[in-house]
């Protein structure tokens, strides 16, 4: 049998045995596992690079953890700020966790001195709330919202009320709190008011 007949054979028993490696890569495990072992050689940016594309795949504590860690060492410090947040209200109450949690508040910490932390609500369940155009969630917001200093717009809309914005002035160091009231749109004769979502 001629090479040329060979070929796609040899070719596609290639991609079929290459296939779960890729696959197993993809993992939000292997990724955690890779950009764990990137962290202990200090390699900050390779680990951020993995531990982003675990958490992307799955949101857990430990790759919240050491990806805030991550950033914080890259001076991504609104990413620092999120992510060490999270970590630090999903610690599982485990032992020994005592010095753990204490490492992770510490760096939380020192994130959150270098952002605005804003905590925002909206006057009516359901509202999208976006901050300079891009969405972090419905209220009501499970979470503080993290800004690097400078000026952000912050808007609530929902259909049905007009949408109410604010500009924010974001300074390093401190904590907010705004609430943005939504008014109902007048409602034309014969047709039903909208309802509130929830």
């Amino acid at each position: 049998m001629s090479f040329r007949f060979l070929f796609p054979f040899v070719a596609t028993l290639v991609l079929l045995l290459s296939a779960p490696s890729a696959r197993a890569e993809s993992t939000p495990e292997d990724l955690f596992r890779q950009g764990r072992e990137a962290v202990q050689k200090k390699d900050w940016q390779r680990a951020r690079e993995l531990l982003a594309r675990s958490w992307a795949l799955k949101k857990s504590f430990d790759t919240a953890a050491l990806l805030g860690q991550s950033e914080l060492k890259l001076e991504k410090f609104r990413d620092a700020a999120e992510h060490l947040d999270f970590a630090v209200r999903s610690f599982p109450n485990l032992e020994p966790s005592a010095d753990a949690r204490k490492r992770i508040e510490e760096a939380a910490k020192r994130a959150r001195s270098k952002v605005l932390a804003l905590r925002i609500s909206a006057s009516v369940p359901g509202a999208e709330i976006t901050v300079d155009g891009s969405s972090v969630g419905r209220e009501p917001l499970d979470a503080e919202v993290f800004l690097e200093p400078g000026k952000h717009q912050v808007k609530a809309a929902l259909d049905g009320y007009d949408a109410a914005d604010r500009e924010v002035e974001a300074k390093a160091g401190r904590a907010e709190r705004i609430e943005l009231k939504l008014d109902r749109q007048p409602t034309p004769p014969g047709a039903s008011a909208p309802a509130a979502a929830v």
